[in-house]
């Protein structure tokens, strides 16, 4: 954290400072250290809004304004100023407008939706969470995923459907498990314990709030503690341990009271109230009741509302003021009409069945698309099939042709050749002929020239005659 503070104190960019400005307030849970440090990044986000015409810079600058505001909303409702906090929130929404930043801008309206749903407005928070699991489904955002389960289990816990509620939150569990969420993790955890409790098993409320709370000790969160503490002591209350209940709940006041969580005060003070009932302490109880009544109608909670009316009905009756007791009846029975009314389960029903429908919608689609897709690609193989065959053919057609025209080709050599052959074998005939008639002239004039030198062979001396002649001629 102090290489943090050094870059928050350096000459660093803008964007560096308020990227580390963030995360210091994301870990920090002191208020006293984290308001300083949100108000610098709000003062100085909106600032350099103001200034910058860089289309880059202004969009990091948009984001880290929208989350100081989204900040300064969270800390107005846990002070208990709802209308403070829905309208830091919607500011936050409008400077994220148009800006791409779905992550955040859901982070936001998930926040906006438990507003929404602990005034009430069950139909408008329902589908906000719906809108907000669509939008991290598609991001593959397990942690957010995690929320939005969460929060409509919550709905449904709320309207009495504990099935439901459990099947969302063992959901929720699943995706914060993966997320690594440690505090999503408790914060589901002891929804599950309320759940089982609502369902009177109280050994598996016990279990889900236990491993809650230690996951808050574990941490050191404070507020956390406070909520494991005060429904611990809800269960001690059912099983009759008065004392033990009571003391549950005032370790969870102190922590509350301490850190200004008026919406946590006023249900400890109801919890409270009703162990000075079951003590008939009354008028203690009856001091505490008003004191919870009073901030409830200030939230304008109706569940905080609700709880701190059936106080005050059973201690106006036990005081024997019945027009006191009525009036918080009724009040009660409005309240409770507003949380769980047919129009509103209807409304949250809608909302699921939408959204599963739009899912579903989204996955045929997709299958439809990825059918089409292997369709094409089977067209695609047949056509590619098709084409070969095609060439194929083409192939052995062109080559019967080739072939064809080298056979006529060949078979015109051939014809060419008999003739050729027949011409030649005339010719020789002919040759044959001659060289017959040749020979048959030539013998005739060797023998006309044998015939010829035989008569001048006759006619010559003999040698002994002319060996005379030359004889005498050379005496003479």
């Amino acid at each position: 954290m102090d290489s943090l503070y050094a870059i928050i104190k350096s000459n660093t960019h803008d964007t560096v400072r308020f990227a580390a400005i963030t995360y210091l307030i994301e870990l920090e849970n002191d208020e006293k250290v984290w308001l300083p440090l949100n108000e610098e990044l709000l003062r100085s986000s909106e600032k350099r809004l103001r200034e910058s015409d860089d289309p880059v810079l202004t969009l990091a600058y948009r984001k880290h304004h929208a989350v100081a505001l989204a900040n300064v909303a969270y800390y107005e409702e846990s002070m208990g100023n709802v209308e403070k906090a829905v309208f830091y929130y919607k500011r936050a929404l409008k400077i994220l407008e148009n800006t791409g930043m779905e992550k955040e801008i859901i982070t936001i309206e998930n926040n906006l939706g438990v507003i929404y749903m602990e005034r009430g407005d069950i139909s408008r928070s329902s589908e906000i969470f719906q809108h907000v699991l669509k939008v991290s489904e598609k991001w593959k955002d397990k942690r957010m995923i995690g929320r939005s389960l969460n929060n409509l289990g919550i709905i449904y816990q709320g309207q009495g459907n504990y099935q439901a509620a459990l099947e969302f939150f063992e959901r929720a569990l699943k995706n914060k498990d993966e997320s690594e969420d440690m505090i999503g993790i408790s914060t589901t955890l002891n929804n599950i314990g309320y759940t089982y409790h609502s369902l009177k098993n109280r050994e598996k409320a016990i279990e889900y709030y236990e491993r809650s709370m230690k996951i808050r000790e574990e941490l050191k969160d404070k507020s956390g503690i406070s909520g494991a503490l005060l429904n611990i002591g809800s269960v001690y209350m059912d099983d009759k341990k008065f004392d033990q209940a009571y003391d549950h709940f005032n370790r969870a006041l102190k922590i509350s009271e301490e850190l200004n969580e008026k919406a946590q005060v006023v249900m400890i003070l109801a919890s409270l109230s009703r162990v000075k009932i079951a003590q008939n302490k009354i008028e203690e109880a009856l001091v505490l009741a008003k004191r919870g009544f009073a901030m409830s109608k200030e939230l304008g909670y109706p569940e905080k509302i609700q709880h701190s009316a059936d106080n005050l009905k059973a201690i106006y009756q036990k005081q024997g003021k019945y027009k006191e007791a009525l009036e918080m009846y009724e009040l009660y029975i409005r309240m409770s009409d507003s949380l769980s009314n047919e129009s509103t389960r209807r409304a949250s029903v809608r909302s699921q069945l939408k959204y599963e429908y739009e899912k579903q919608a989204a996955a045929d689609s997709v299958a439809h698309a990825k059918d089409s897709e292997v369709k094409n690609v089977e067209l695609s193989r047949q056509k590619a099939e098709l084409n070969a065959k095609k060439n194929q053919q083409y192939v052995l057609f062109g080559g019967l042709f080739a072939v064809c025209v080298f056979g006529v080709f060949m078979y015109n050599r051939f014809k060419v050749t008999q003739k050729q052959k027949t011409i030649i074998e005339q010719q020789k005939e002919v040759v044959e002929e001659q060289k017959k008639l040749v020979e048959e002239k030539q013998k005739e004039v060797l023998d006309s020239i044998i015939y010829a030198r035989r008569i001048q062979m006759a006619l010559m001396p003999g040698e002994k005659r002319v060996a005379s002649v030359l004889n005498k001629l050379k005496h003479k």
